[in-house]
């Protein structure tokens, strides 16, 4: 009796489970997985959870609850596509209708500058865009501070902010004495007047400032300001310490300390960043004093806080806006003098031509792009170059065999700078060694041919690049030896990711206004936030994967394989490696006679050091004569 009693029950149950599956196959049910996850939460019944699917179904009875990843996933429907595909999507999937979001999401709005940069905006924007959502998001802990910037185009025209009653768009520099706020009619003519005089500009760009903590993808701006390009170099003085203060009266306690600035090779910034970040020597008595100081030729100038400037080594390879790198100076008729030989395009496009990947038109185009800035373009040369190091001549080529130590010896200059930051297999310890290499063997050109070899500004700019990343691996060192440190991440990169998101902001049209540019960045906030949650959603751009070397300038700390914790790289001796290696290079390929390259003897003279070749306190960088790898 008991057995077949539970017979009944079992088929009964059976018969239920199928009427279940009948229910969720049958009727066209949007959230299904919310109104089961409900239902079981509450202890719901088989036949009552039928019976809620069909009354959703026939519309009788709606779902309620959304995940995190629903919300996330409407935000970014709505700030790539706009509020009309999401109220789509909406009705058709059951997302979270643009209300939900606003009542749940903390959305980001930058505060935009009207007339000259002021602190408050500057602090406003770390309250709002910093300190606010990571206290919400739990990420209370201190970091390395990176300061970025960079520029991006902006239709020169005004724009009118109601919120403020103010114009936008007008050239921070020169629009001090105007008065922005809209009080009568006579205060819109002032504006017009000002504009035809030249006394004030419609802005030509919208400079970024963004904040990087640590190794951290995400990047925050904390001032979006419309510029006239007519700033000077005591001008972005002023901004960076107006920065710094901002930082430290706001943000220093709870996030910790800005460690370097980095730019893009603006001449402005890169003369700024010698007034300010090399001003005093690194004091006896700091911890950092004991390591650096064994690492001869090394520059131990800093700024306030141990601060220093860098330059994107992205910008020292590729021609950008203001600086062209190696690539363009061998491209050039005069090209680069190394070891007596002027290395250029007639040169290399002979030389070239004998490596087995290579032909007429394959060389043609590596010496002659269609884009100067291209990146992947100018490394295929560096990588061209490098390969030189096998190459055997033909025996009847008697004069080219004489000359090809002299592009050996380009070529492994080339290989010591670009490698450590394209070659996810270099652990930290590599990428110092072969750091300290380029900077000896750069040192000791720059000592010999001066600027046939290399314009003054970029051989600063490259010293500079290798200093920040030995510094930045020491200071580390101090902080949390446990923490990666990859050179790749040196640089203004994420800030470029960040254009790229406020394109996709803007349905990848990258004309903006002023205001629009404002109201993007914040939208470009969003975006790479639910990028970060959720990783898988992101789409990689094709530039960034590393299947191929022309992606290499995109690489990013995720993609390496090497060792890259900063207590693991002895900067002592991966320093005395790279020394080393550069006096192994010049014995073989280079003509100069052994005191040219005695660091220990030269680097003895009292303020001589890698970044001031000649002492007496005279940085190349600072150079006023023009740069011709520009």
């Amino acid at each position: 009796l008991n057995m077949s009693r539970q017979l009944a029950t079992f088929a009964r149950r059976m018969g239920d489970f199928e009427q279940l599956i009948i229910a969720i196959a049958t009727n066209d049910f949007k959230r299904v997985n919310v109104l089961l996850r409900t239902a079981i939460k509450n202890g719901a019944s088989i036949n009552t959870i039928t019976a809620q699917i069909i009354e959703a179904a026939q519309g009788i009875r709606s779902t309620k609850g959304f995940t995190k990843f629903e919300h996330d996933l409407s935000l970014l429907i709505y700030r790539i596509g706009g509020h009309s595909l999401l109220y789509s999507l909406n009705h058709a999937l059951g997302l979270p209708s643009l209300r939900t979001i606003n009542n749940a999401a903390n959305f980001v709005k930058i505060t935009p500058t009207f007339g000259p940069i002021s602190a408050a905006e500057i602090c406003a924007n770390i309250q709002n865009v910093i300190l606010k959502p990571r206290t919400l998001a739990g990420k209370t802990g201190k970091h390395g501070i990176v300061i970025m910037m960079d520029e991006c185009a902006v239709e020169e025209r005004c724009d009118y902010f109601p919120s403020a009653n103010k114009i936008g768009g007008l050239c921070q520099k020169h629009s001090g004495g105007i008065p922005l706020t809209l009080q009568t009619y006579k205060s819109a003519m002032t504006i017009v007047n000002a504009l035809h005089e030249g006394t004030v500009h419609f802005a030509k760009e919208m400079l970024v400032v963004a904040v990087r903590f640590g190794n951290e993808e995400n990047i925050y701006p904390i001032l979006v300001a419309p510029t006239c390009k007519m700033e000077t170099a005591e001008d972005t003085v002023a901004l960076y310490e107006m920065i710094i203060s901002a930082w430290d009266d706001v943000a220093r306690e709870t996030c910790g300390v800005i460690r370097n600035f980095a730019t893009d090779g603006d001449p402005n910034r890169r003369r700024a960043g010698y007034l300010l970040f090399c001003q005093e020597e690194l004091p006896t008595s700091h911890p950092l004093y004991e390591i650096l100081s064994n690492l001869k030729g090394l520059n131990l100038c800093t700024g306030k806080d141990l601060i220093l400037q860098t330059i994107d080594w992205r910008h020292e390879i590729k021609r950008d806006s203001q600086l062209l790198g190696n690539c363009t100076l061998v491209r050039q008729p005069s090209g680069m003098t190394v070891d007596g030989r002027i290395i250029n395009p007639f040169f290399l496009g002979e030389t070239l031509n004998l490596l087995p990947d290579q032909d007429e038109k394959s060389v043609h185009r590596l010496l002659n792009p269609n884009d100067a800035q291209n990146v992947p373009t100018a490394l295929g040369l560096v990588d061209a170059i490098i390969q030189l190091h096998d190459l055997k001549p033909p025996s009847s080529n008697v004069e080219l065999a004489t000359t090809l130590d002299s592009t050996r010896l380009l070529g492994y200059l080339f290989e010591n700078f670009s490698h450590p930051f394209i070659t996810p297999e270099a652990s930290l310890s590599d990428q110092i060694q072969m750091l300290s290499t380029y900077a000896h063997l750069a040192f000791v050109l720059f000592r010999e041919f001066r600027t046939d070899f290399m314009s003054n500004q970029l051989y600063g700019d490259t010293q500079t690049t290798a200093k920040n990343i030995v510094f930045s691996v020491a200071k580390q060192q101090l902080l949390d030896p446990n923490v990666k440190v990859n050179a790749n991440e040196d640089g203004t990169d994420p800030v470029e990711s960040h254009f790229g998101f406020m394109r996709m902001a803007g349905s990848h049209n990258s004309a903006m206004s002023y205001k629009q540019g404002v109201e993007r960045n914040g939208w470009a906030c969003d975006i790479q936030g639910v990028y970060s949650r959720w990783p898988q959603l992101h789409q990689e751009s094709r530039r960034r994967r590393i299947t191929r070397t022309s992606h290499k300038d995109h690489l990013n700390t995720s993609k390496w394989i090497a060792d890259l914790l900063a207590g693991r790289c002895d900067l002592i001796d991966c320093w005395c490696l790279g020394e080393a290696e550069a006096i192994r290079i010049l014995k073989l390929f280079s003509k100069l006679s052994p005191e040219k390259y005695d660091f220990h003897a030269i680097l003895a003279t009292s303020g001589v050091d890698f970044l001031r070749p000649w002492g007496n306190n005279i940085y190349p960088g600072l150079a006023a004569d023009p740069d011709r790898s520009v």
